[in-house]
């Protein structure tokens, strides 16, 4: 299906302005923006997670385009905020951990059954899918599996995941996290151990900073990477990042991770009033 609107982002006199332009069903030619010059044009923007399309212009900068990608998902860039992540309550995340260290349980009850990483990681991310709410707040999480056909980087990472947190007065923050799966009959002593893991992660840190391993195996699911100290429960980076410890905060890692062909999204909001 054709992309039935996109975001026009414009510069002039030091300030960037957004257009929404809409094609009914997705046919014909895109309206134009008559009052802006085309010299003034930073970037064209269409689709969404998966496909994102960035046409870059002539007015583009990175701290442009990266502003350019937050209008088109309707996020004003004036409103990003890291403070948030400690306004989220403790009794979500520690849900949030439970469900995890669920997760890791019954995968290593039936890690056997899985033939490569590829199918340890759908099992493992897929059982985390749901909506549960605490304190006023209600946390949304999606694992989703694109194509093959969508066309990324190589990158040196297998899935990326996205934490989204709005705030009921409409502030907004972004966190990332890139993983590299690997599978092996022993519980993890470091990255070097498994082949090609410590040059994949090289490449990945230049996408994204908070780039490490994650490995199934058979008593549980570890973090290779994520810290300096030894390899940890992936309940527990995940518990770090959203206090704030871990994760990747540029718009940039962002822009690098919407259209992985794995994206785990940890969707938290506030509720107005």
């Amino acid at each position: 299906m054709r992309n039935t609107h996109r975001t026009e982002v414009f510069w002039r006199d030091g300030r960037l302005y957004p257009v929404t332009n809409l094609r009914p069903k997705g046919r014909g030619p895109w309206p134009s923006v008559p009052c802006f010059k085309s010299s003034e044009l930073v970037a064209r923007i269409q689709g969404d997670t998966g496909n994102i399309q960035i046409e870059e212009g002539p007015a583009a900068t990175p701290s442009r385009i990266n502003d350019a990608l937050l209008f088109h998902k309707g996020v004003d860039p004036e409103t990003l905020s890291k403070e948030i992540w400690q306004d989220i309550p403790d009794s979500l995340k520690r849900r949030i951990s439970r469900k995890v260290r669920l997760a890791e349980s019954k995968l290593t009850e039936q890690w056997r059954q899985y033939s490569n990483e590829e199918a340890l990681t759908g099992a493992f991310f897929s059982q985390l899918n749901g909506r549960s709410a605490e304190q006023g707040w209600t946390v949304n999480i999606s694992f989703v599996e694109f194509s093959k056909q969508v066309k990324e980087k190589k990158t040196g990472t297998d899935i990326a995941v996205v934490m989204d947190a709005l705030s009921a007065d409409g502030r907004r923050s972004f966190k990332t996290l890139w993983l590299q799966a690997k599978s092996s009959e022993q519980i993890p002593t470091a990255s070097s151990r498994y082949p090609r893991m410590d040059t994949q992660l090289k490449i990945a840190k230049n996408y994204c900073e908070a780039s490490m391993g994650i490995v199934y195996t058979p008593y549980g699911v570890y973090a290779v990477g994520a810290t300096k100290s030894t390899p940890a429960e992936f309940s527990s980076v995940l518990d770090s990042s959203m206090e704030c410890q871990i994760g990747d905060t540029r718009i940039e890692a962002l822009k690098n991770s919407l259209n992985r062909k794995r994206l785990f999204l940890i969707t938290l909001t506030e509720e107005s009033g």
